[in-house]
């Protein structure tokens, strides 16, 4: 009944986003565990979206983001 996934890919131009984890949508409620990673996001490329929700903008940078989430 559980199902194990492994998702990689690229976003933003240079950054990198894996996440691995499992799912048991058999259980009541559905039970899933996931470790994340993104490296290398450009906040410049974010501008876009945040001038249209809070008055902040990039001129260079890049974050990484680590997340273990279970539910």
């Amino acid at each position: 009944p559980r199902s194990f996934f492994h998702v990689k890919g690229k976003g933003s131009g240079t950054s990198n986003f894996k996440a691995i984890g499992s799912v048991n949508l058999l259980a009541d409620p559905a039970e899933w565990d996931m470790d994340a990673q993104m490296q290398g996001f450009s906040l410049v490329s974010m501008n876009r979206f945040l001038l249209n929700k809070v008055p902040m903008t990039f001129k260079k940078g890049s974050f990484d983001l680590y997340a273990e989430v279970k539910s």
